[in-house]
Parts: structure tokens; C-alpha cells; sequence
């Protein structure tokens, strides 16, 4: 194993030497959180496509259009709100807002789940 970074302190009168392997580093909170942001924000800042989709829920384009898009009672809750379906306007394909998507997925798991386990799609 190489080593890297040495860090020393003092903990209660007592000597502390910590050495890191090289590659390993110490970050506070405060870099945690802004690196967490930053990495949110990219995520959600261009609309995502279906294939964007098929790879975040490690599903195939066809099982998303199926189980998600398709359902009327999904898609009624979908078009428009935060999924510009393919054909809406100019033929790119299915084009989703990240943030509204994610949030649907999660308020609709329940939902999409029984269909999936009941081998329905209403």
C-alpha cells in the first residue's frame, strides 16, 4: 500500500497521527455538501431523454413506454406535466423533465409496482 497524506493533532493531550493510503483524502462536511449539489444539479440541469430514463431506472426504453408512459391513467398524470411525448412536437423523441419525473416515480411507485406485480397496465 503507498501512503499519502500524514495528518497529525492532539486529542486530548494525547498524540494522533493518522496516515492516509495515496489517493484517500479528508474532506469536511461543508465539501461534501457543496460536491453533492453541484452533482444534483447537473444531473437535473437539461431535460432527460428515454434513454436517460431506461439507464437511471435500469430499464429498457420498450418496458418504460410500456409500464410508464402508456397506461392511460399514467399518462394522463404525465403529458404535458413533465414527459413531452414523442410526436408532441418535431419528432425528438420522448423528452422528460428531470425533477417532475423523479418526483412522479416516487409519488406513483406504489402504484406502478401492483400493476407490475398484478400484470396490469390501466
Amino acid at each position: 500500500m503507498l501512503l499519502g497524506t500524514k495528518i497529525e493533532a492532539n486529542v486530548n493531550g494525547m498524540a494522533l497521527m493518522i496516515q492516509l493510503p495515496t489517493g484517500l483524502h479528508v474532506v469536511d462536511d461543508a465539501y461534501v455538501a457543496e460536491h453533492d449539489k453541484l452533482a444534483r444539479e447537473a444531473d437535473t440541469s437539461q431535460w432527460w431523454t428515454i434513454y436517460d430514463v431506461a439507464t437511471r431506472y435500469k430499464r429498457q426504453p420498450a418496458w418504460i413506454k410500456d409500464h410508464i408512459l402508456f397506461p392511460p391513467r399514467l399518462e394522463k398524470q404525465l403529458h404535458g406535466r413533465c414527459v413531452i411525448y414523442d410526436g408532441d412536437g418535431g419528432g425528438r423523441g420522448y423528452l422528460f423533465e428531470p425533477t417532475a419525473f423523479s418526483k412522479f416515480m416516487r409519488e406513483w411507485f406504489p402504484e406502478i409496482a401492483k400493476d407490475i406485480r398484478e400484470g396490469t397496465t390501466k
